[in-house]
């Protein structure tokens, strides 16, 4: 989130963190593990909502 905010004040206000379900919120936090293994270290997938204009 950091960078992602300080990119742009208009970015702020065009996505929102995403309201994911649970079972999402596994399947991002396993893929990131993955690519942990893989050796992509201190990755985190962060799922955003675009919002409507």
């Amino acid at each position: 989130m950091q960078e992602y905010t300080q990119k742009s004040d208009s970015c702020k206000k065009q996505a929102e963190y995403a309201d994911i379900s649970e079972a999402c919120r596994r399947h991002l936090t396993e893929f990131e593990q993955k690519l942990e293994e893989q050796g992509y270290h201190n990755i985190a997938l962060v799922a955003y909502q675009m919002k409507q204009s």
